[in-house]
């Protein structure tokens, strides 16, 4: 692959998705009960379900700084270009907190070629485009025509 593509949890794509077309994956924070969970990592979308059935209000929030300081620190590692498909920034502070994160990366690794996209979609719509997104790297696209 010549560019590496990242999504968080707000595509609502199964996490088997992410590992199988080589996709990083970024989690959202889940708060229930009280406890901080990450969305598909540490509680699945049934028991986020299950306990909104039992009268209980789940709070999300976007993906922790730390993670995508981590991820977008392995992109510049590498050497090759990526594209981080954030959640829609008119519903999550995501895609503002990734171009903060991102300038700070480029900061130590002045040659990271990392695009930020708002993906200005949530759910499905937004995974559509992160599945088209890992098809065309996988089939050899490249960020900037290259």
């Amino acid at each position: 692959m010549n560019v590496h593509i990242i999504a968080d949890s707000a595509s609502d794509l199964p996490l088997s998705f992410y590992e199988q077309n080589n996709v990083a994956f970024l989690p959202l924070q889940v708060l229930l009960d009280d406890k901080q969970y990450e969305d598909l990592r540490t509680i699945n979308p049934n028991e986020v379900y299950h306990s909104m059935r039992a009268g209980k209000v789940p709070k999300t929030s976007q993906v922790s700084p730390e993670t995508m300081q981590q991820v977008f620190t392995e992109v510049a590692q590498s050497g090759k270009s990526g594209i981080y498909i954030a959640f829609s920034s008119e519903l999550s502070g995501t895609y503002q907190t990734a171009v903060m994160i991102r300038n700070q990366v480029k900061e130590e690794y002045p040659k990271l070629d990392l695009d930020v996209v708002d993906s200005k979609c949530a759910s499905l719509g937004y995974g559509l485009v992160v599945m088209n997104a890992a098809r065309m790297a996988a089939d050899g696209a490249s960020v900037h025509g290259r």
